[in-house]
């Protein structure tokens, strides 16, 4: 089972604080990160990697979609595979 952890950021936050922050959390406390960023639900999974969150964020921000959702998976370790 995992874990679901949300997060709230304040206003004027950046995105690329706000995903670094969500996958340190989420990689210290092996949990999901879950946080919302202008309208999108942005889900941090511990060990994935900051860059790709945001511009899977950025891609959900930009899409005609009604529900959006960034997410990308953790690059796999000899621990996680």
């Amino acid at each position: 089972m995992v874990a679901q952890l949300n997060l709230q950021f304040f206003a004027g936050e950046s995105i690329e604080v706000a995903c670094c922050e969500a996958i340190r959390i989420a990689s210290t406390l092996n949990v999901v990160a879950t946080f919302d960023f202008n309208g999108v639900k942005v889900m941090a999974k511990p060990g994935a990697c900051p860059k790709a969150l945001e511009e899977a964020w950025l891609c959900e921000l930009r899409s005609g979609r009604t529900i959006k959702v960034a997410c990308v998976h953790p690059t796999p370790t000899k621990d996680h595979p």
